[in-house]
Order: C-alpha cells, then sequence, then structure tokens
C-alpha cells in the first residue's frame, strides 16, 4: 500500500508486483522502489513502470530477506537460501559461503560509516566484506549467538547485533571494532528477545522485543515503554524512526480467534526539555561544612531525573532522586547547578545555579604578648590581634591557671570589645592584687555566624621577691653570671661572670632522700634541715660560686630547728649558730664543707666548687684539725658596689684548719686601710666566707681600681687582690 498523506493506493501482483507477499522495500537515490518478495523474487517501481528480477536475471533466489543500496549505489539483496546478489543495474554477482560469507542464509544487511558492508546471519554469524575480503564473527568472537536478526550502527561507529535464539533468548550485543559487549535484562533491557531495533535524531537506540515492550538506551542509562505508556501491544516487530523525528512501531496482538493482529504505534517526539527549579539552597553565607539542597522539575512534569555539579567539576549520574548533600566543604564561594531531563532525554539547557558561601572557620585570634611561659608584674598591656572580617567581638580573660572554667567568679574579664585590633593593644592587665603563680590568659574571638576561636598562654605572675627569672631552675648566663634561688630563699647561689664557659642551666631542689646514714658523720652531728640536690648539668665551674642556706624560723625545713642543739631562746639561738655547717654529699657518704655564719641574717655562707647535695646540720662535738688558713678566692673577682657590673658585693671565701679568731682588711694600692670587714670573729674550722660591700671606713663608695684583700687567722696572712668598678 502507499499512502500519500490523504489516501491510500493497493499495489498487487495484477499491477506487476512480483508476488504480493513482500518482504523487503528500499528506495534508491534514483526515486525507485524495489520490493523484494517471499519467492517470486524482486520488483522495481519506478512510479509508472513495473520490473521484476528473478534467477534468470542473476538474482541468487527468489526469496528475498533485505535489500541495501551502498555508497557507490549498488543494491545488495539478501536471500533466504543461496547468499546475497549484488546489482550494478547491469550486472549481478552473487557472494556464498564459498567466497566467505557465514552463512548462505542472510537475514539483514547494513553499510557502516567506513563503507563496511555487515551481513547478519541464519546459523553463520555475521559476515563483513570492505569490497576485497571477508571476516566473519561467531561466538567465538564474542557474538551471543550465530542467528543475527538485526544490525545497527549508532552515532560512535559502534555496531548492534539482535541475535534470535528462542531457548533461551540471548540479548543484544554491542561491537565497538575490537571488543564485545553483551545487554541483558540485568542491565536494563526490557527482555533478552530483542527483535527489531532502530535510533533517533538524538541518538537513542530503540530495541523492539517481543512481549515485554521497547527499550530506550541514551548511552548511560535504559527506560522501557509498554502498554501502559501507551504501546498497541508489547509484542514489537519493527521499529523505524522517521524523519518527523518520529518513532513507529509496529507490532502484534493476540486475537479473539487465537490469531496474531498486527497493529502500529506512534510516537511523537517530546521536543520540550523541562525546567528545573531549587526546592532549597544552602544559606547564602553559613558555618557548617555540610549543607543540602533540593531541587524539581516545574509544573509538576513526571518521570524526571536530575543532574548536579559543584563548582563547574562533572555533573553527576542522573538519578530520580532531586536532592543534593555536600560534606567537608572547604571555605569560601561555591556554585551549586542542577539540571533534569524527561524520559525522553530532553535536558534543561539553562540549569539554575546557587551561589553561597561556606565560612566554617573559626577566627583566629593571636596573643603576642605577654608570650606563654613569661614572667610579669605590675600593670602591663596584653597585645595581639582580633581582626576577622566577620567579627562580631572579642574578650580579654584572665584565671588560675588549670581552673576548671572561664565562668566567673573563676575568671575575670579583662577586656571586651567589638573593634577589630591588629598587632596591638587589646587589654590592660594589673597583677598587683594577685598572688604570685601561675595564671591562663586567654583571648577569644567570636563572629557573627556564632563561631569562636581562641588564644590562650599561662605566664606566671611574680610581684614579689626572688623573681622567678630568678628561681631554679634558671639559665645563667657565661658573660654576666647570676643568682639562683629556690622559691622561698631557702638557698641562694652566685655565679660570677665566666663562671661556666658557656650558659648553663642551674638547678636546686630539695634532696630526694634527706636522711643521713649515721656511721658517715662526726660523733654528735645532727642535720638541722633538708638537703637540697644543686647541678649545672655536667659544665664544668670555672670559678667559685657563693652559697647560702638560710635557718630562719619559717624557712622550708626550718621545723627541723627543734631538732638537736638549737633552743628556742635568742640565746640558745646563737649558741646553735656557732655550731652550724653545711655538709655536701655526693655518693651517699656526708664530707664536712664548714660555712660562716650571719646570726643577723639567720645564714650560713660558703664558696663551692662542685655540684652536689648539700645540708645544714648542727655540731655538738669540737672539730679540730691543722692551724692553717688557705684557698683565698674572691666571688666575683670584680664588682660594681652600685650595680654597674657582676654583683652588687664581694664573697671573701678562705679555708681554716680549725676554728679561730679572723681579721679580713682591705688596702688601697698605697698601703692605706680602706676596710676592716672582720676584725677577730671566731669562725668554724672549714670554708668560711664574708662579704664586703665594696664601702670604706666612712660608709663610702671605694674609688674604682685594684684593692688588696688579707686574711689574718692561725697566725697565718693571705693576700690577694680584687677590682673595684663603679
Amino acid at each position: 500500500c502507499r499512502f500519500d498523506g490523504r489516501s491510500w493506493r493497493t499495489y498487487t501482483a495484477a499491477d506487476g508486483l512480483a508476488f504480493d507477499w513482500v518482504t523487503a522495500i528500499v528506495e534508491d537515490r534514483s526515486g525507485n522502489l524495489w520490493f523484494g518478495t517471499a519467492g517470486n523474487g524482486v520488483s522495481r517501481f519506478d512510479g509508472v513502470n513495473w520490473r521484476t528480477y528473478t534467477a534468470d536475471d542473476g538474482l541468487a533466489h527468489g526469496l528475498v530477506t533485505s535489500i541495501l543500496e551502498d555508497r557507490s549505489g549498488d543494491l545488495w539483496f539478501g536471500t533466504t537460501y543461496d547468499g546475497v546478489s549484488r546489482f550494478d543495474g547491469v550486472n549481478w554477482r552473487t557472494y556464498t559461503t564459498a567466497d566467505g560469507l557465514g552463512s548462505n542464509q542472510v537475514n539483514t544487511i547494513l553499510e557502516d560509516r567506513l563503507g563496511n558492508l555487515w551481513f547478519g546471519t541464519q546459523g553463520g554469524g555475521v559476515s563483513r566484506y570492505d569490497g576485497t575480503h571477508w571476516r566473519t564473527y561467531t561466538i567465538a568472537d564474542g557474538l551471543p549467538y550465530n542467528e543475527v536478526r538485526a544490525i545497527l550502527e549508532d552515532r560512535s561507529g559502534a555496531l548492534w547485533f539482535a541475535t534470535a535464539p528462542y531457548d533461551p533468548p540471548r540479548g543484544l550485543t554491542r561491537f565497538d571494532g575490537s571488543s564485545w559487549r553483551t545487554y541483558t535484562a540485568a542491565d536494563g533491557l526490557a527482555d533478552d528477545h530483542v527483535t527489531a531495533m532502530a535510533k533517533d535524531g538524538f541518538g537513542n537506540l530503540w530495541f523492539g522485543t517481543y512481549g515485554s515492550g521497547v527499550s530506550r538506551f541514551d548511552g548511560m542509562s535504559w527506560q522501557t515503554y509498554t502498554t501502559v505508556d501507551g504501546l498497541a501491544d508489547n509484542r514489537v516487530t519493527q521499529v523505524l524512526g522517521a524523519r518527523s523525528g518520529d518513532l513507529w512501531f509496529a507490532t502484534l496482538h493476540m486475537g479473539g480467534m487465537g490469531n496474531y493482529v498486527p497493529s502500529l504505534t506512534r510516537y511523537e517526539t517530546d521536543l520540550v526539555p523541562p525546567r528545573t527549579a531549587f526546592l532549597s539552597k544552602p544559606p547564602s553565607v553559613g558555618a557548617s561544612r555540610n549543607v543540602s539542597a533540593a531541587f524539581v522539575a516545574a509544573f509538576s512534569e513526571s518521570k524526571i531525573e536530575f543532574s548536579y555539579r559543584l563548582d563547574e567539576g562533572a555533573w553527576s549520574s542522573w538519578s530520580p532522586v532531586g536532592t543534593w548533600v555536600g560534606t567537608n566543604l572547604s571555605d569560601g564561594v561555591h556554585t551549586l547547578e542542577a539540571t533534569s531531563r524527561d524520559y525522553v532525554t530532553n535536558v534543561d539547557p539553562f540549569p539554575p545555579a546557587a551561589t553561597f558561601e561556606v565560612d566554617a572557620t573559626p577566627p583566629a585570634p593571636l596573643l603576642t604578648s605577654p608570650a606563654f611561659g613569661a614572667v610579669v608584674r605590675g600593670a602591663l598591656q596584653v597585645r595581639g590581634s582580633a581582626d576577622d572580617a566577620r567579627l562580631q567581638d572579642y574578650r580579654v580573660e584572665v584565671r588560675l591557671a588549670g581552673a576548671r572554667s572561664w565562668d566567673p567568679p573563676i575568671a575575670a574579664l579583662l577586656a571586651q570589645s567589638s573593634v577589630s585590633v591588629r598587632d596591638g593593644p587589646l587589654a590592660t592587665w594589673d597583677t598587683s592584687p594577685l598572688a604570685d603563680g601561675l595564671y591562663d590568659l586567654r583571648l577569644s574571638a567570636t563572629d557573627s555566624l556564632g563561631l569562636t576561636g581562641s588564644a590562650q598562654v599561662t605566664v606566671v605572675v611574680d610581684n614579689h621577691a626572688p623573681f622567678a627569672d630568678v628561681t631554679a631552675p634558671t639559665i645563667v648566663s657565661s658573660s654576666t653570671g647570676g643568682n639562683v634561688f629556690t622559691t622561698n630563699a631557702e638557698a641562694h647561689l652566685y655565679f660570677p661572670p665566666h663562671a661556666f664557659q658557656k650558659d648553663a642551666v642551674v638547678t636546686v631542689t630539695p634532696a630526694v632522700d634527706p636522711s643521713v646514714p649515721a656511721w658517715t658523720l662526726p660523733a654528735g652531728t645532727i642535720q638541722l634541715l633538708g638537703g637540697y640536690d644543686i647541678e649545672w648539668g655536667g659544665a664544668p665551674l670555672m670559678k667559685p660560686a657563693r652559697l647560702e642556706f638560710s635557718y630562719a624560723t619559717g624557712g622550708a625545713g626550718a621545723a627541723a630547728a627543734s631538732r638537736g642543739a638549737a633552743g628556742s631562746d635568742a640565746g640558745g639561738a646563737r649558741q646553735a649558730a656557732e655550731h652550724l655547717a653545711l655538709y655536701r654529699s655526693s655518693n651517699g657518704t656526708w664530707e664536712r664543707i664548714g660555712g660562716t655564719t650571719d646570726p643577723s641574717a639567720a645564714r650560713v655562707s660558703l664558696a663551692i666548687t662542685a655540684p652536689g647535695t648539700y645540708a645544714l646540720f648542727v655540731e655538738t662535738g669540737v672539730i679540730s684539725g691543722p692551724g692553717t688558713l688557705s684557698s683565698l678566692a674572691f666571688t666575683p673577682r670584680v664588682f660594681s658596689p652600685k650595680g654597674a657590673f657582676a654583683d652588687r658585693e664581694v664573697g671573701i671565701s678562705f679555708t681554716l684548719g680549725r676554728a679561730a679568731p679572723v681579721t679580713v682588711r682591705v688596702y688601697s694600692r698605697s698601703g692605706r686601710l680602706i676596710r676592716e670587714v672582720v676584725a677577730g670573729q671566731t669562725m668554724n674550722a672549714g670554708a668560711n666566707l664574708v662579704r664586703w660591700d665594696g664601702r670604706d671606713r666612712n660608709g663610702g663608695y671605694a674609688a674604682d681600681g685594684m684593692y688588696l684583700v688579707t686574711v689574718e687567722a692561725l697566725g697565718w696572712t693571705e693576700r690577694k687582690t680584687l677590682a673595684v668598678v663603679r
């Protein structure tokens, strides 16, 4: 039948058609129509006249299954039994298995974009002919079955083959020139029995199945249409893509008498894409790195899939779920785009975008002064930076170190402001009312999004001497020397300049085991105070250091003063002081060192040259020894009474063989007596130390220069020079 858009015209054998059973139709480039028949050859109709070709003319067989016009204008006719015939308008040429064709039963013919001809056969697989050579592909190469009913080339140049075993059906196969891939119902195909194939103007592939409708494949996803969608029947025998873009589906319907009734369905392609709209967007500015959005197709359009991308990245896979969740997003401005497509793959050409900013990083305030571990006293300025772009305010607070919270009254607010500060003053802190000790100082900054960042340092408030910078452990400078105290000045060390070759860390800590093996001490010797371990890390000591032990009531370990000979009255205290001595231990055995007692200052002093454990003892016995005077030394050798260099006083140390009166004098270089430091004062055996404050007999400061110091005791005189500088 011919339909011109208005009326139908039927042609039969009576008009010139070879046979009324038509199996294939092709229009050639000249406008001639060719009709293959089921047994009587092929007929050509030029619009006026009919001409039939049979085996007598050169056609391989009268039962024609398929017709193709190739790019050169030659016509190819597949037959059921005797191969395929080519007709160039004058001559016929037949190809069979003898030439390389897979089987003489040819079901379908296709010419690919390269000009190769493909012949789907009944049982012989598919054969390719390039004009010279034949190549046949079968199950051994990747074809699921050797009966090929239809061939289709997609827009990428890959070939699709529908095979037709009925028990069981094998699906369809794609061949890209090097590898094979079979698709079945498990991949999304409606049914494994594929009867027809076509492609539409958008490049989508359509596959008719026998009993399950038609499936569309866009290269990524599958969509199946059945009678529910409007198809006349789910048994599809032919599919055609018209120039208009419409698709035609030939189907078979089981009639009332058990006969199949053919029907035809036209599918009008929907060319209108959906419109995508955001239902919800991320906040324009947010403090969370995890945000979400939702989107829909406008006008309540159904069967919609969505895709999205962030910051011009790759689009996501299509999904019917219209939501997006972003996690662990970086700070900054982001753009989310969402698009949609309908069930015929029309895609929204103008995807909407949502721009938003993530600022999940709290402000980063900085405390620059005081620094962590700094020693502070009096009133000081707290400096640093609090300058976040979204700063709401900053706070400066202080509390005792390690306190359980920052809430008042545990913590005190020093300052609060909404004005940004960059490397400048933040608050003034008066530490005077506070007890000495460790304090936490915190600067916190909050932005307009509610995020808070903080910086915290722990400092030492030190308003009462001895100050923390000279409290053990501390670093003693090689060039200037320095003082080292225990926390409450129970022990005091002074190191003169250049006592060490390089800076040294000096530690003075209570002895771990202050008990004393009795057999290591002279008879009648009793420990008065707990000892101290004095160390300087193995650094060699180049000059003697000055050591003082305090035994004042209330000092560390002074409760032990009730032991031994120390009494509670003033006279008893003086009596005990006359018998006090320092001992040193470095290996568990005590060695008597000595020391000069100053009852007015309640201290014992001497010069030391070695580290170790030092402790104060009461001696009730008499210490005997040789009548010698030795080891005269100064700590420091050069000093400044006004504090310009080294120390304000000099320690004059010496050693007595036994207790004896001692006289110490200072002379100028010309021999004039400047000061009699001590005169006939009885001192204990061992190391002793007296101090000169640099003043003369009239109370004035001695002039700059060299001075001679003499020590007289036990009939001996020791002399040595020292220097005074202003």
